[in-house]
């Protein structure tokens, strides 16, 4: 799997798994950086990221 680096802070945690449900296959993927999700599924929207900022003044 390839994911660019912009995409990352939307994945982290993320976890995808192989199910079988009956006759039914399919990837399940279970990301913990969703925070809604439209009724079918098939689309969702991500909580925005939390960016790492530096304080004015402080010494790295």
């Amino acid at each position: 799997m390839l994911i660019d680096a912009d995409s990352l802070v939307y994945l982290d945690g993320s976890r995808i798994d192989f199910v079988t449900e009956g006759l039914k296959q399919m990837f399940k993927f279970d990301n913990p950086n969703v925070d809604s999700e439209c009724g079918c599924g098939e689309s969702f929207n991500v909580k925005k990221p939390k960016l790492d900022v530096e304080k004015p003044g402080a010494t790295p």
